[in-house]
């Protein structure tokens, strides 16, 4: 099918007036002609040829201005589609699904008002994880929503899921065929939908297998006819979140078996030695609040622990003798140990689908120094990666305060004075201010521990 838009009816109707001076131009050019001429009936058959011509482009017009919105609508929706298609296929913005979802539903309706609810497995209450629209905060808030079939299940939202089948409620024409049987279990939110300007509204569940996770549920302040046009696309949107959300938390699942597996490998490189337990834990808890005071992204913050809690993975290469000596070690023996670095990120770049470049970089480089004394590649200043600079404070301070089979535990405030010594020399400003300021606050992470 042909879409009319705005520009090829400014074509068309330019084309019409550039033909109406045409006509005009060409009467007042044989004018003086038909005047003297006995035989005009051919210039007169030209000139009504024409004008019908110009009525036929004019009816033309009208008709493709009253077809033309529908159609460009009928084109925004499918593409609506197309790209929370292409979100869904992309797991990186997976998350952006629900949320997304519910903008292009308002975009379809115009003034209105989404949200995304699911499913709680204990209280059976529906929690709201996405929402559009400007009255979705304070109506999100006003509302409690449940499965259950009492007061706080009787609206739409409730019934679709509970009937597994799209509910839609119309305030200005009353309950149509698509409601439950008890239409009256309904009266209280068509007044609270009433309240808020709203006209009518359609609940779709979501469903993947006769599962239902949740519900779609749209509030318009269009008549319940306009609701009822868009019907199949916004079903089509229904669809789309469902597969969205079932394929959300099979990542989230998936999310956290991975991380339980990263502190498991953590804690057997750890358990090789009896003086280091629990180190890995402990740097990845000060990297991570090191993190927060810099305010990095939740995103940013989750790899920094990461590099935290697999920083020493190369040392499974290391052999015992060496990582078990009671006593400093010689210098052919720290050049073996610093070799650690180098291969913990040889072997996390095997992955580059789970570590990326700057977790392999950040575990590479975490004994780099900011002076350029540091190895392996005597890195200085900020050409040092972020991740590392954040690694050298946090490695070092549980270090100091870890006891060894050489010297025994520092306390915190002479392992912090030591830290401070370091400003700019071996440690980075930024990261030992960030690192004070985090210790100031005692915001230290038990769980990690």
């Amino acid at each position: 099918m042909i879409i009319i838009n705005n520009k090829m009816l400014k074509i068309i109707n330019g084309f019409s007036i550039l033909m109406t001076g045409v006509a005009l131009f060409c009467l007042f050019l044989y004018h003086p002609v038909l005047e003297n001429s006995k035989n005009f009936v051919p210039y007169i058959i030209l000139l009504v040829t024409i004008i019908c011509f110009l009525i036929i482009i004019k009816v033309l017009i009208v008709f493709l201005n009253k077809q033309a919105p529908i159609e460009e609508k009928e084109s925004n929706s499918l593409q609506n589609i197309r790209e929370l298609e292409y979100e869904l296929l992309n797991l990186k913005n997976i998350e952006r699904v629900p949320t997304l979802i519910c903008e292009m539903a308002i975009m379809e309706l115009g003034e209105s008002m989404a949200w995304i609810g699911l499913s709680a497995e204990n209280s059976g209450q529906i929690m709201p994880v996405a929402q559009a629209g400007s009255d979705s905060d304070d109506f999100l808030r006003d509302i409690r929503v449940t499965n259950d079939n009492d007061t706080d299940g009787i609206g739409p939202t409730a019934c679709c899921i509970r009937e597994k089948r799209y509910i839609t409620l119309s305030i200005a024409k009353g309950y149509n065929s698509h409601l439950p049987t008890n239409q009256e279990s309904l009266r209280d939110w068509e007044n609270l939908l009433g309240d808020k300007g709203y006209q009518s509204c359609v609940a779709f569940p979501l469903l993947v297998n006769e599962e239902v996770l949740g519900s779609l549920t749209i509030y318009s302040k269009c008549e319940e006819n306009k609701l009822l046009d868009k019907l199949t696309h916004l079903q089509a949107f229904s669809y789309i979140a469902a597969i969205a959300i079932d394929n959300l938390k099979k990542v989230n699942k998936d999310r956290a078996s991975f991380q339980e597996l990263v502190k498991m490998l953590s804690f057997i490189i750890d358990a090789r030695d009896h003086y280091t337990a629990f180190h890995s834990a402990n740097v990845a808890n000060y990297a991570r609040g090191i993190g927060e005071q810099l305010n990095l992204s939740a995103k940013q913050l989750k790899e920094v622990e990461l590099c935290g809690l697999l920083h020493d993975i190369g040392k499974i290469y290391i052999a015992d003798k060496i990582l078990h000596k009671a006593g400093p070690l010689d210098f052919e023996e720290r050049k073996v140990v610093q070799t650690h670095a180098v291969l913990g990120s040889n072997i996390l770049s095997q992955s580059p689908n789970i570590f990326n470049l700057q977790i392999v970089k950040g575990i590479m480089h975490h004994h780099e120094r900011h002076d350029g004394r540091g190895y392996p590649d005597g890195l200085s200043g900020e050409a040092i990666p972020f991740y590392a600079q954040i690694l050298a404070v946090a490695d070092a301070f549980d270090a100091m305060t870890t006891e060894r089979p050489y010297r025994k535990a520092l306390p915190h405030e002479v392992a912090l004075s030591e830290i401070r010594s370091q400003y700019g020399k071996q440690f980075s400003p930024d990261v030992v201010d960030a690192f004070l300021e985090f210790m100031d606050h005692g915001e230290e992470r038990e769980d990690c521990l």
